[in-house]
């Protein structure tokens, strides 16, 4: 069977469709008109809108161009909208990949101070095992909850005093060099704590930067930092809700690379 769609002297082309259950049939219409243009020219401008076109399986958009190569046995189909029957449970499974219905992993207990509880919690990241660091604001700590855990584990908190954390705000991991960068809100800093278990790293730390660099280190001071992220060749990227602006770091840097907003509000 050969493709029923040729040119003519006047520019028109022959098109294959089907309504619904109907015998195939076929139409001229111009040579550069959409799946719009051929519906007005079958159903009218005001009944054009009731019915979906498909060719060959597949739903085609209302200024998709006319397909080139139908046929009496494969036409454009023009399904009325409302006797297309709903999607089956099947695909709306498929659709919702997501459980409409959460599961608590960390908290779930009131707000409070107890290392089953939260209060406030903000920023969250994830280590490879599974277990999520939280910065818990109004308790002024980060805490860790492993995988099916009841209870949560303090990382680094804060207990009024001016090194400790104030209202942390966000959370990331820094895997390269085994640390946690954390955005201290309430100090109005960016600071990293390190991985107390890692005494080998905490060694090098200690002769790069001091002994009393032990556990944290100060990256950016002066800063109301709302969130915070990390791509793979180790550059922090921050942004800074009073300045209205999002500026990137590596070690070393005094000010950081602007790269989005900076113009004001």
């Amino acid at each position: 069977m050969f493709a029923r769609l040729a040119c003519t002297r006047a520019n028109k082309v022959t098109v294959w469709f089907q309504r619904d259950q109907s015998t195939p049939t076929k139409i001229k219409i111009d040579f550069d008109s959409n799946i719009d243009d051929l519906k007005e020219a079958i159903f009218c401008a005001t009944d054009k809108g009731q019915y979906q076109a498909t060719y060959n399986n597949e739903p085609l958009r209302p200024l998709a161009s006319v397909p080139r190569n139908t046929t009496d046995h494969m036409p454009i189909v023009f399904t009325r909208i409302s006797n297309i029957p709903p999607p089956s449970e099947q695909t709306q499974t498929k659709k919702n990949k997501y459980q409409q219905s959460g599961i608590t992993v960390a908290g779930g207990n009131g707000k409070g101070q107890e290392l089953n509880q939260l209060y406030g919690p903000r920023g969250i990241c994830i280590d490879n095992d599974k277990s999520i660091y939280i910065a818990d604001f109004s308790n002024h700590r980060i805490v860790k909850w492993k995988l099916n855990s009841n209870t949560g584990k303090i990382m680094a908190c804060g207990n009024g005093k001016e090194n400790q954390l104030y209202n942390p705000r966000d959370i990331i991991f820094d895997k390269q060099n085994k640390s946690f960068i954390i955005s201290d809100v309430g100090r109005r800093r960016v600071v990293r704590y390190f991985d107390k278990n890692q005494k080998t790293l905490i060694s090098k730390i200690i002769r790069k930067f001091g002994r009393h660099q032990k556990k944290q280190q100060i990256i950016i001071s002066n800063i109301f930092c709302e969130g915070l992220t990390i791509d793979n060749n180790g550059y922090i990227y921050v942004s800074d809700y009073e300045k209205h602006e999002v500026r990137r770091w590596e070690e070393g840097d005094e000010e950081g690379e602007l790269v989005a907003g900076g113009n004001g509000q």
